[in-house]
């Protein structure tokens, strides 16, 4: 946008522009590029509360996801301490041990628990990460919006125009 507005003018070709209407459609460009900058920050400013929002659900889910985790861990260690070979008489004497093949089902169940288990580990790393970049996107939005805008409104004289809405109170 700045280089569709920074083009030098001599004289000669300043005569042909205004016969020809090419300085009133810079001016027209120009205050519909500034209510662009303005209706565009305001759509920044809702994306930025919508993701602020996402990012407390999902650091709720990585709560719950990491309680469960810890739980399911409780569980599996409980399950191969049953497998251990301290309690193999207690297998032995169990009431279901008729069963042939209980105890491969049983070995079986807790290794997927554990898998199970590690899956949901993962996936509060994952949580995680992605609370980071969230954290990161909204931290540039903020600098876009407090730093580079308002020194991009500056350099193209936005300033003395009269829009709608200004950029300070959607700040």
């Amino acid at each position: 946008m700045i280089e569709s507005f920074r083009n030098p003018v001599s004289r000669r070709q300043s005569w042909w522009r205004r016969f020809t209407g090419e300085a009133l459609e810079r001016e027209v460009t120009y205050q519909h590029a500034c209510q662009q900058l303005e209706n565009k920050a305001l759509a920044a400013k809702m994306l930025a509360a919508e993701v602020q929002g996402l990012r407390n659900h999902l650091r709720h889910e990585a709560e719950d996801t990491q309680h469960h985790a810890l739980w399911l861990g409780e569980v599996v260690t409980n399950g191969q301490a049953v497998l251990g070979p301290t309690h193999a008489v207690a297998r032995t004497k169990a009431c279901f041990a008729e069963q042939p093949d209980y105890w491969s089902r049983f070995a079986r169940r807790v290794d997927s628990l554990n898998a199970l288990q590690h899956a949901l580990v993962m996936s509060t790393q994952q949580f995680k990460l992605t609370d980071a970049h969230a954290q990161a996107v909204l931290d540039r939005h903020a600098e876009v919006v407090t730093v580079l805008v308002p020194l991009w409104r500056q350099r193209m004289g936005f300033g003395f125009l009269k829009v709608g809405k200004t950029l300070a109170s959607v700040t």
